[in-house]
């Protein structure tokens, strides 16, 4: 949740000539918000990242957000969640108030009372052989096309081994 509500932030907060930009060479937001909608397994937070990835429209190197968005979104579906947009009103996200008025330090360490809405109760989850371990894509930009390898978990008894490996395309 932290990570979404920077990565929210800085694109709020700076200036339209540079982050707002729809290319940049540099890595500074697709990144870690589709490493977030990747691992993190909870549908709310996924949901919200996701949103933000095709809401931003951006390019960073070689990463597209509408690309990274419709992965993430391919990588809930084979882990039995669904992604929709009802739930992701901003009144559930900490507003950029809540944030400046902690320092950095609490906001890094977390040791403050960090703004936090999300929780656990009553959210079903993904059990670890429904999980996709690692994601290989080979991506046809011209087409908006991206051939996805899924590498799946083999479950809970067999954590140092690879799971059957899942065949996806999307496009974008």
């Amino acid at each position: 949740e932290r990570i979404l509500t920077l990565a929210e932030l800085l694109w709020f907060n700076t200036p339209n000539t540079h982050a707002q930009s729809p290319l940049s060479l540099e890595p500074g937001l697709i990144v870690p918000v589709f490493m977030t909608c990747q691992r993190c397994r909870h549908p709310w937070l996924r949901r919200r990242g996701i949103a933000f990835l095709h809401k931003i429209k951006r390019q960073e190197g070689m990463w597209s957000s509408d690309g990274a968005a419709v992965v993430a979104e391919k990588i809930m579906e084979v882990e039995g969640q669904v992604y929709y947009t009802s739930d992701l009103s901003r009144e559930n996200s900490p507003s950029p108030m809540q944030v400046e008025e902690m320092s950095w330090e609490e906001w890094a360490t977390g040791d403050g009372q960090l703004p936090a809405k999300t929780s656990w109760a009553g959210i079903p989850r993904v059990p670890e052989k429904g999980r996709v371990r690692d994601t290989l894509v080979m991506v046809e930009a011209e087409q908006k096309r991206v051939h996805l390898s899924l590498i799946m978990s083999p479950g809970e008894d067999l954590l140092g081994t690879l799971g059957e490996v899942r065949m996806e395309t999307v496009t974008f």
